[in-house]
């Protein structure tokens, strides 16, 4: 999979230095390698809501910086096992969980859409703590489609009563 991300990478940046930019011919392997390395470094995340102000505010963990702090490899929470080094952890949505419970003397706007982007995790984990209603299987077959294995994949709809309500 990563040689197929550098590969599709690699062509992006052909593609777009021969279109954008205009030039005449392609770009060298070595100009390629070197693009790639500065995408691959790259790191983006919603930084401001318009609500709820800074995402990195009162202990929350949203934005680049925190995400950059972030240990990520394809397949890093598997449930079944396969990543041989992280166990899985059905609570994966934290990045606001100082949110939940917010003490303020001031209720306010703020204060309150912070809470109910809090309120997002508890309704993405459930009851169960993989998604509304406990996990759901589905088959997803390997690579190939040689063989096909059960995976639980958290599957929930955030509704507008869930999302406003005080009490989840």
């Amino acid at each position: 999979m990563e040689s197929a991300i550098e590969d599709d990478l690699r062509h992006q940046a052909n593609s777009a230095t021969r279109g954008h930019a205009e030039a005449v011919g392609d770009i060298t392997a070595n100009q390629a390698r070197q693009i790639v390395a500065f995408q691959r470094g790259l790191i983006t995340a919603q930084t401001y809501d318009n609500q709820a102000g800074m995402l990195n505010a009162e202990g929350a963990q949203g934005g680049p910086a925190a995400l950059s702090t972030q240990e990520f490899f394809i397949g890093i929470n598997d449930p079944v096992g396969f990543n041989g080094s992280v166990p899985f952890s059905p609570f994966v949505f934290t990045l606001f969980d100082a949110w939940s419970s917010m003490p303020s003397p001031q209720r306010g706007p703020i204060v309150d859409a912070r809470e109910a982007i809090a309120r997002g995790h508890p309704v993405q984990h459930g009851p169960e703590g993989a998604g509304e209603g406990g996990p759901r299987r589905i088959p997803s077959l390997a690579v190939g489609g040689t063989s096909a294995i059960e995976r639980f994949v958290a599957i929930s709809v955030l509704t507008r009563d869930l999302r406003t309500s005080r009490s989840c």
